[in-house]
């Protein structure tokens, strides 16, 4: 049969190309001989340079001209299989069976076009009324490199740790194309490449891009500085962690809020809210050794913090109004603080130097500074709650809300520097903490529920993808970008309350 869109190969009926053993023809001469076109392979979707031609050979040498053959896709055994369409060489509409009839010479033929999964497909050859079938394969490969994927996708790691990168390309269908050579290179951020390893080696955000036959995909690694966390769990308890998700213990179990940090490292401070509205100050060792501060008649406190010498806890006492208070850390020499300005006061936070405190009046909602010694009070005049001082430099860190949660914001003490930080749209709970160097703030977004990390020079802002279940960060002094995170220590699994002091 002449193409009118192929030039089809003249062979001697003597050759067989491509032929399949596995044909079912009676013996004696007669058979379906492929002459060309099996066997060939080309990617997914292609139209075949080369007819499929068949010979039909009858029994003691009889006519086989006019013979109507079958040409008929064979559909995979199991899903996601490679298949080969057919269509005549006249006809450009490709289908799962076609037929055409022999020549004078008794061939036929018919074109192939592949699908668009990779994999070996096959065609049956049939002539019904000799009963003669037989079959063609064919293998179909994967198109282009169209899309790759690269694992880990976004990953977490301190400074100074590796991790390997995987990347699985694929053309337009989906086939795999496990051959492909991916080339790496760092897009921007603190990380080193060597092959598909990256080295981690400044905090911060950083991005490595993949690339095969012009296709890309990215892989995001946060760095975070080293470090260690207390939270409370909103299961109950403190629990402590280290900023790359290791280490995970419970501190107690006793329930708590608003948990903050001694400056030794080695214990901590919250509230343990106890039946009928009683709310006292605790502190806990690491070994979950809690004890009680406030056993007044009905102590009902908020948002303790102590003093950077450690020597005082400052808290706000809940009466008729928030009081500014303090003790010492045995539970003594508990009093209020004295204030030319008082008003419905919270959030103490100390100064680096423990001469003034950052606190809120939620009388006016506004962010206040008392200089302990004198009462002195000073209005800075912006909206703000949970107000927390740098350890190191004159910035305070606050919510700019007068609600549960706020958008993020730092101050300079004498008003100056007023920026806002994280990202845009971007909400916080209460109990927000500086890194021990003042170089980051954490704090629980109130959309993720997450803890971010932020750095205050570039705003850049670090999820903790595995904080979904914890509030309240406070970063243990003497862990950070300058130190190791601390070994963490088994606590045990029932902490104890036991009083030490009466206050006065």
């Amino acid at each position: 049969m002449a193409s009118a869109r192929l030039v089809m190969i003249a062979l001697p009926l003597a050759i067989v190309v491509g032929s399949c053993s596995s044909s079912t023809s009676p013996r004696g001469g007669s058979s379906i001989q492929i002459l060309a076109g099996g066997g060939q392979q080309d990617s997914i979707g292609s139209t075949l340079p080369q007819a499929l031609v068949i010979h039909v050979a009858l029994p003691n040498g009889g006519t086989n001209a006019g013979q109507v053959v079958q040409f008929s896709t064979i559909q995979p055994s199991a899903p996601g299989g490679a298949i080969a369409y057919v269509s005549l060489l006249t006809s450009p509409s490709q289908s799962l069976t076609v037929a055409d009839s022999t020549d004078r010479t008794g061939m036929a033929s018919v074109q192939i076009i592949f699908g668009t999964l990779a994999g070996v497909a096959k065609v049956q050859i049939a002539v019904p009324a000799l009963k003669y079938i037989d079959t063609a394969s064919f293998t179909v490969l994967p198109g282009h490199a169209d899309t790759i994927a690269i694992t880990p996708s976004d990953t977490l790691l301190p400074v100074g740790k590796q991790v390997t990168l995987h990347a699985a390309s694929a053309d337009r269908a989906g086939n795999p194309r496990p051959g492909d050579v991916v080339t790496y290179k760092v897009r921007y951020g603190g990380v080193s490449l060597s092959g598909n390893v990256v080295t981690t080696t400044a905090p911060g955000l950083a991005s490595v891009v993949g690339a095969t036959g012009g296709a890309t995909d990215s892989a995001l690694i946060s760095v975070v500085p080293s470090g260690t966390l207390v939270a409370t769990s909103d299961t109950g308890g403190v629990i402590m962690f280290n900023l790359d998700g290791s280490g995970f213990q419970a501190v107690t179990r006793v329930g708590a809020t608003d948990v903050k940090w001694a400056p030794s490292g080695t214990s901590v401070v919250f509230i343990c809210p106890q039946p009928f509205n009683v709310l006292p100050v605790c502190t806990s060792d690491l070994h979950g050794n809690v004890d009680t501060l406030d056993l007044s008649s009905s102590p009902a406190d908020a948002w303790p913090f102590y003093s950077r010498d450690g020597t005082w806890i400052y808290y706000s006492h809940i009466g008729e109004g928030g009081i500014l208070e303090r003790v010492h850390p045995d539970g003594s020499m508990a009093d209020s603080l004295h204030s030319l300005v008082p008003g419905d006061d919270y959030w103490p936070s100390p100064s680096p130097d423990g001469t003034m405190l950052a606190y809120v009046d939620l009388v006016s909602g506004n962010l206040r500074l008392l200089t302990i010694a004198t009462g002195a009070v000073v209005d800075m005049g912006i909206i703000a709650h949970s107000p927390a001082w740098s350890p190191n430099s004159n910035q305070i860190a606050y919510l700019a809300s007068d609600g549960g949660t706020g958008s993020l914001a730092v101050i300079n003490s004498d008003g100056s520097g007023q920026r806002a930080l994280g990202s845009a749209g971007s909400q916080y709970y209460f109990d927000i903490d500086w890194s021990p160097d003042g170089q980051w703030i954490v704090g629980r977004e109130l959309a993720t529920a997450k803890i971010d990390v932020i750095n205050v020079a570039t705003n850049r802002v670090m999820p903790l993808a595995f904080t979904g279940f914890v509030g309240s960060p406070a970063w243990q002094p003497g862990s950070g970008t300058s130190a190791s995170a601390v070994r963490l220590r088994a606590a045990p699994s029932v902490s104890r309350v036991a009083p030490r002091a009466t206050r006065p």
